[in-house]
């Protein structure tokens, strides 16, 4: 087991805090967010359920890099891990732009699939063992909830653009993202890497890599069950997004509006983000979490019940869970778990949901097909009601 870093008052954790803002910012311009279903029916040909299983590509993706991404980043420069991950980002984003069928999108959702494994827990590992460096690892999530918030801002920032660029030059979506994720390279190039031992420094070794997960879980029971809970809760709220833009669509909702709608949620979900500090030393992480299920259960119900245009606000509630659910559950992992294996379990905490997705995406997209965006809204709300609901049980006791 390595030691933590002594507190050194010189490292510049302030300049990688605003680095990091600034990475988190620009990954997050997506400009394609809110119109990408009607961008893979209107100029490549895709159904919606082919739509999502170009996602469950990307989430399937994920799995088999997540956990191995998190170990290199334990063992290498964190920040080369986030520059190449802005690479891939940028490489998936032109094969969406040059797409002429469903392989294309494939392809480019592969590419995007290792960049986001790439990038997932390395940043929130950075961020944590910077300050942990200067001994202010008490601001951890302080600092990741004005993170994560500055990002939703920023997607929202993005989506609100989106339709009216959509209805202009579809271009104009792509030549922006890409511009964004170079960006977001560039601001990854810049940051300190903070001190750190490191118990390996050979070539990758898969047995070590399983044998840390498998320690972690078997010995560390809360972080089992944060593990267990992002993975029904996120795969839920991850399918809600692009089952939005179908529930839009019923609606025969003008596509102009898609953005703004998109990042007015998305606006929720960040200023929901900023309260998650004052809300974890009000009630604790657990109730706070069990509140989130329930909110997201009685946000989905009425809106696959009665499907309308009042319905959409309510529907804002995955964003919300999303905004306060994700720094939350990073904190419970980075305060258990030290530096030398701490983004590698960060990777898991985001694997368990893409392979959710992987399963679940195929029955949402079927259902959404057949019945319509309220009846997958109906079906997702029964799914996080009993396998979050069952996670977070198991995490409350």
């Amino acid at each position: 087991m390595q030691s933590e870093c002594i507190a050194d008052a010189t490292f510049p954790v302030g300049r990688n805090i605003a680095l990091l803002n600034g990475f988190s910012a620009a990954r997050s311009a997506l400009f394609l967010l809110p119109v990408l279903v009607p961008y893979f029916g209107d100029h490549v040909g895709l159904s919606f359920r082919e739509t999502l299983l170009t996602e469950a590509a990307f989430a399937a993706t994920m799995v088999l890099t997540e956990v191995p991404s998190g170990w290199l980043a334990d063992h290498w420069r964190r920040k080369n891990v986030l520059v190449l991950g802005a690479a891939l980002w940028a490489a998936g984003c032109l094969c969406f732009w040059a797409a002429g069928g469903f392989a294309a999108v494939v392809v480019g959702q592969v590419l995007m699939g290792l960049a986001a494994s790439l990038q997932s827990g390395a940043d929130s590992a950075l961020l944590y063992d910077s300050l942990l460096c200067t001994g202010a690892q008490s601001r951890y999530l302080p600092s990741e909830s004005r993170r994560h918030s500055i990002a939703m801002v920023s997607l929202a920032t993005a989506s609100a653009l989106a339709g009216p660029l959509y209805a202009w030059d579809v271009d104009a979506i792509f030549a922006l993202s890409t511009m964004a994720y170079l960006l977001s390279g560039i601001c990854a190039l810049a940051l300190v890497e903070p001190p750190r031992h490191r118990v390996y420094r050979g070539r990758f070794d898969l047995s070590a890599m399983i044998q840390v997960v498998l320690q972690e879980c078997r010995y560390n029971r809360v972080v089992l069950w944060v593990v267990l809970f992002a993975g029904d809760l996120m795969a839920a709220t991850k399918a809600s997004v692009w089952t939005q833009q179908a529930y839009l669509l019923l609606l025969e909702v003008d596509l102009f509006w898609f953005g703004p709608i998109t990042a007015a949620a998305l606006l929720v979900g960040g200023l929901v983000s900023l309260f998650g500090p004052s809300i974890d030393r009000s009630i604790g992480a657990r109730a706070a979490l069990g509140i989130v299920v329930a909110g997201v259960v009685a946000g989905f119900v009425p809106g696959g019940s009665l499907p309308s245009t009042w319905m959409v606000p309510i529907l804002f509630v995955a964003f919300a869970a999303y905004g306060i659910a994700d720094p939350a559950l990073k904190a419970l992992v980075n305060d258990r778990v030290s530096s030398d294996r701490r983004a590698t379990i960060l990777s898991v905490l985001s694997l368990v949901p893409q392979l959710t997705f992987v399963g679940l995406s195929p029955f949402v997209g079927r259902i959404v097909d057949d019945r319509g965006a309220d009846s997958g809204y109906l079906f997702l709300a029964g799914f996080a009601a009993i396998s979050a609901g069952a996670a977070w049980y198991g995490l409350a006791r």
